[in-house]
């Protein structure tokens, strides 16, 4: 289990495929929207890919296995975020309609916020269509965050461990990736996503991206890519403690 570091009163973690999750996590009903709800008390949440909460001692939380999770914290106010961000919700820019939510109803302040980009597909392994990328560049994404490759097959890229988040800085993958084949789109979704907190007020410092690759790394997380759409699926959640 990963355990990123929000101070002395949020608690957050992403499951790994071993883990058994013991908290009581509230999970909405992902349907790769741009859905964002406030949660005032347990309830279902249909049709929603992003809950934000101010009740202490609640968990929230999303599913992932390659989609991307992201938990946001404003440690001044103690709200909390947990957004799920497949290709489809960061086209819709998700991430950044929880952070204005959020500054909408409880007046939350970017300066205030720490981000985390946990496990997901990464860059080298996301790869897509050109209708995919023609949705990127509609809605405005920078041209950074799409690839052609060029590379030869069976390309890795290896990079160090990482385990547990402590402060916002940037982590390197801990698991290869793989499959750079020419003349093949790819999508980065960690920068995708950092770039649409930064839009949302965020500087790059309050943004960590644990570079962890679900696909590269079979041991450790599910990914459907690699195991197709059932596999299993891996929990981001975050709580404000009592």
């Amino acid at each position: 289990m990963i355990k990123y570091d929000f101070g002395p009163h949020i608690a957050a973690f992403t499951s790994e495929r071993d883990d058994i999750v013991s908290q009581d996590v509230l999970l909405p009903k992902l349907t790769h929207s741009s859905h964002v709800e406030v949660v005032n008390e347990r309830a279902a949440f249909p049709d929603t890919d992003a809950l934000i909460t101010q009740v202490p001692g609640l968990w929230i939380g999303v599913y992932s296995a390659d989609c991307v999770p992201v938990l946001i914290a404003d440690k001044r106010l103690n709200v909390v975020a947990a957004v799920h961000a497949g290709w489809r919700g960061t086209v819709g820019g998700i991430t950044r309609a929880a952070v204005k939510r959020m500054k909408a109803d409880f007046g939350c302040r970017p300066e205030d916020m720490q981000a985390v980009i946990g496990p997901s597909i990464s860059p080298d392994a996301f790869e897509v269509g050109e209708e995919v990328v023609m949705l990127f560049r509609q809605s405005a994404f920078p041209d950074s965050i799409i690839r052609q490759s060029d590379f030869p097959d069976s390309i890795i890229r290896q990079v160090p461990t990482a385990h547990q988040a402590s402060s916002a800085k940037e982590l390197s993958a801990a698991c290869p990736t793989t499959d750079a084949r020419q003349s093949s789109f790819y999508i980065d979704l960690w920068q995708a996503n950092r770039w649409l907190l930064t839009e949302a007020g965020l500087q790059e410092e309050q943004i960590l991206l644990t570079g962890l690759c679900t696909k590269g790394c079979p041991d450790r997380f599910f990914s459907a890519r690699r195991e197709g759409y059932t596999t299993g699926r891996l929990i981001s959640a975050i709580c404000i403690m009592q």
